[in-house]
């Protein structure tokens, strides 16, 4: 925590969906009691919206981004090079 100092944390997958509400308050505790002052006053720790989808939306985007455009694998290629 102190050595990136983020802003925010998202708890995701599995943890996430199941057991954030469960492990949040003593996550936030723990870090409050172990991290850098400044680092743990500044950092919010919050469950993702996405739950275990989240990996599964991941890859959707991805592939959207590279075959959403309806270009097959060879114009893709005459694209890059």
């Amino acid at each position: 925590m102190s050595l990136l100092n983020p802003d925010l944390v998202v708890l995701g997958g599995g943890v996430g969906a199941g057991a954030a509400d469960q492990l949040l308050p003593r996550i936030r505790q723990i870090v409050r009691a172990c991290a850098q002052p400044v680092s743990a006053r500044r950092v919010r720790i919050v469950r993702s919206r996405l739950g275990s989808d989240a990996g599964l939306l991941g890859v959707a985007h991805e592939v959207f981004q590279r075959c959403g455009n309806g270009a097959g694998p060879e114009e893709e290629r005459r694209r890059e090079g």
